[in-house]
């Protein structure tokens, strides 16, 4: 196959199950690939977290990049940096979601992307707890579950921004066994000193606004107050306890 004559897909077309698509990557030009889409995985509670998969053509084993949000598997980057007006925008696939590792960037470099919607959001079950023990414990399964894939080399490395380098801190301090590398950046650690008290200053925009937007995105799921929970929890207590991760592990 020529790759120049290769039509690049869009992800609305995508079905779940097996999707046969090319990627218009930035890097490399129109790239085919498979998607797997809205893989079911149950954590350990039985929860059903959803999942998509992007990976080479053919037989053979690959090394998993993976990322775990609540912002939607589904969601196209580009879109939301216009959305949101962002400064600094740069390029990625179409493929790529809000803030995750491009599958037109590393598909082509022989890895597998596992882009994974937390429980509540992207169809998985249960109700949305930020950076809480349940939360990490299913990113930690999620881990798990892809190294054990028949795609799979059994490595797996994570990465992400914002959110989802908050959630790599809370999992890889669970060290699962076959996570081999962790890349969050631009992440904060400290939910109380770093999020929702600035030098002890009460944060009192962004977290309100974080939580209108996320329950707008997933009506009917519970979704954890963080908002009130400030204004309940003034001083480090242990309801800020539970969200800090070991970093020492």
């Amino acid at each position: 196959m020529i790759e120049h004559t290769l039509i690049p897909t869009h992800p609305a077309q995508a079905m779940t199950g097996r999707n046969d698509i090319v990627v218009a990557s930035v890097q490399y030009g129109p790239q085919p690939m498979l998607m797997e889409r809205d893989v079911p995985v149950i954590a350990r509670d039985g929860e059903v977290l959803y999942v998509n998969v992007f990976r080479p053509h053919g037989e053979g084993r690959f090394a998993v990049v993976i990322s775990a949000d609540i912002y939607g598997k589904d969601t196209i980057n580009l879109d939301w940096l216009v959305g949101m007006h962002t400064r600094g925008e740069y390029d990625t696939s179409l493929y790529t979601a809000w803030e995750s590792p491009d599958p037109g960037f590393w598909v082509p470099n022989g890895y597998a992307v596992v882009k994974a919607g937390l429980r509540g959001t992207s169809g998985s079950t249960g109700s949305l707890s930020p950076m809480s023990k349940v939360e990490a414990q299913d990113y930690y399964d999620l881990v798990e579950w892809a190294a054990v894939q028949p795609w799979s080399t059994g490595a797996v490395g994570s990465t992400g921004v914002s959110y989802l380098a908050m959630t790599q801190w809370q999992m890889a301090a669970l060290a699962p066994p076959h996570l081999k590398a962790a890349v969050p950046f631009e992440g904060v650690v400290d939910m109380y000193r770093e999020w929702s008290f600035h030098g002890g200053i009460p944060e009192t925009s962004f977290s309100r606004n974080w939580l209108i937007a996320t329950r707008a995105r997933c009506p009917g799921i519970d979704v954890e107050d963080m908002d009130q929970a400030r204004a309940d929890h003034p001083l480090y207590d242990e309801y800020w306890a539970a969200k800090m991760p070991v970093l020492a592990n």
